[in-house]
Parts: structure tokens; sequence; C-alpha cells
């Protein structure tokens, strides 16, 4: 195969390929502008619901302190559950796992984990108090 000169670059000289040397630069060229694969964007932010109910009556807890913890950050949110013990978390990352639990009048409930494994858009997670 013929050589190939390229032009001169200051204080380097020439650079000398054959064909398929030049091809093989150029496509290691495009696997580096390219970038490595990385973990996917959030693109698809879900929702979090659940009720929160007395273990013994089954009845929903109105006013009951709903936490979420983003395990990666530590984060904490909260949310107060309505009449019906429902509550909502909003545009939840999907790439992060949390652990989600509720306290009412000095009462906790089992903690619950959404992992960024459940592919569900609209997870639901019941939580459970026991009053007595």
């Amino acid at each position: 195969m013929p050589i190939d000169e390229a032009p001169a670059i200051p204080g380097l000289g020439r650079l000398a390929m054959n064909g398929w040397s030049s091809r093989l630069m150029i496509a290691g060229m495009g696997f580096l502008l390219a970038g490595v694969p990385g973990r996917a964007q959030d693109t698809h932010p879900r929702d979090l619901i659940g009720t929160v109910t007395d273990h013994g009556s089954r009845e929903p807890l109105k006013g009951a302190v709903v936490l979420l913890e983003n395990e990666s950050s530590k984060e904490i949110t909260s949310y107060l559950t309505d009449a019906g013990g429902n509550y909502l978390f909003k545009r939840l990352r999907n790439d992060t796992d949390y652990l989600v639990w509720a306290r009412y009048r000095g009462k906790e409930s089992k903690q619950g984990e959404l992992s960024h494994f459940d592919s569900n858009q609209h997870p639901v997670i019941h939580l459970v108090i026991e009053l007595h």
C-alpha cells in the first residue's frame, strides 16, 4: 500500500500513514468523541403512591407523616396523608433507591423500599402502623 504523507506539523514533522491506519485512527477518534456509555438518563421520573392504615382496625390514618429518604443523597422528604390515608411523592428519579416509612402518634411503620431496579412508573407501597 502506498504511504500518504500528511502536512508537516510545526515542531513534530510529518506523520506518515497508509490507508488502513488512517481509517483506524479516524474510527478510534469517533469512539473517543462518542464517549463512554454510562447510566441511562432519568428521562421518565416516577410517582410513588400508597396508603397508611392501622394494623388492627385497617382504618386509614389521616395526618400520618410519610417520610421518603433518597438513599444516595440521604435527603428526606415528607408528606401528610389525606382523609383516606393516601400519600403521593411525584417525579422520583428512576435511577435512585428510596426508603419510605410512616409515623403517627409516636408509632412508626416498617420501612418499604423502592429500588431503581423496579421499572414500574407508578409503584405502590402501603404502610401499616400498629397503634395498640
